[in-house]
């Protein structure tokens, strides 16, 4: 029989913390990683601007000569079937997709400013911290 003594202890509570403090650890920034941009994010929200809304598309159909009949029969057929049920969904993402964008707006609009007061307060404390001409 194997000797239970011999074996070392297994510490499970500073087992899970060292897993706790990896998983933690890969789930933060990197301080490696720069920030993006305020022109990127301005690029990015004029990107979700102009997707913001969405469209139905109409039916449209490749095959020749019967094409339109087949693409007039599936509109016909989905304004029957869905347009009743789809359009108050569609109607309602619009309205999700404009208020997202308007917040994501106001906030890139709320850190451009909270960064100029930070720049003008670090210009103001480096400013006072360097000794004037005058003292010397």
């Amino acid at each position: 029989m194997p000797d239970d003594a011999a074996q070392p202890a297994v510490d499970v509570a500073a087992l899970m913390a060292e897993l706790r403090a990896q998983i933690q650890a890969s789930h933060a920034p990197s301080p490696s990683t720069p920030a993006p941009s305020s022109d990127s994010i301005a690029r990015r929200l004029d990107v979700l601007t102009r997707h913001a809304t969405v469209f139905e598309r109409p039916f449209l159909s490749q095959v020749p000569w019967l094409g339109p009949a087949i693409a007039g029969f599936r509109e016909s057929w989905n304004s029957v079937s869905t347009k009743w049920y789809v359009r108050p969904m569609l109607q309602q993402q619009n309205e999700f997709n404009r208020d997202l964008v308007q917040v994501l707006s106001d906030l890139t609009r709320q850190v451009a400013e909270l960064e100029a007061r930070l720049a003008a307060l670090e210009a103001a404390q480096q400013a006072s911290e360097t000794p004037s001409q005058s003292e010397k």
